[in-house]
């Protein structure tokens, strides 16, 4: 069992309890704790690197073209990039080796930041449509 899985197990079991009296739930998360303290060290496994594929040939504006899941397209939404093993990104980036980089998604979720596109404030009535930076 990985970290990952670990975790989410925790998480979910925390949202089951919501049920149990503030002692039961005590007394499982006790229970829990315990059985990982105990746990062989090598049921924790750090869960492999994943990569994003950059697209190299093809930015938009200052952002980066990355690849959809399975390969369906590109985003610059790290959301909707595929994150895939080290093995899967150097065999796609083998075929592509001028167009396609594979990037760690540890370091790139570090640098990523978000930011609202316009087009949605006005759809949403926060904006006018005609709406316009006002000029210096």
């Amino acid at each position: 069992m990985t970290r990952n899985k670990v975790g989410r197990a925790i998480l979910a079991l925390r949202r089951l309890a919501r049920d149990l009296t503030q002692g039961e739930r005590d007394q499982v998360l006790k229970d829990l704790s315990e059985e990982l303290r105990n746990a062989p060290r090598t049921d924790l496994v750090e869960a492999p690197p994943l990569f994003y594929i950059m697209n190299r040939a093809r930015p938009v504006g200052n952002s980066v073209l990355w690849w959809r899941v399975d390969g369906h397209g590109y985003t610059c939404n790290l959301a909707e990039a595929w994150q895939v093993p080290k093995e899967t990104a150097d065999e796609i980036c083998r075929c592509r080796p001028k167009d396609d980089f594979a990037m760690p998604v540890e370091l790139v979720d570090q640098m990523a930041e978000s930011h609202v596109h316009v087009d949605r404030l006005c759809a949403a009535g926060l904006l006018s449509a005609g709406w316009m930076w006002p000029h210096e």
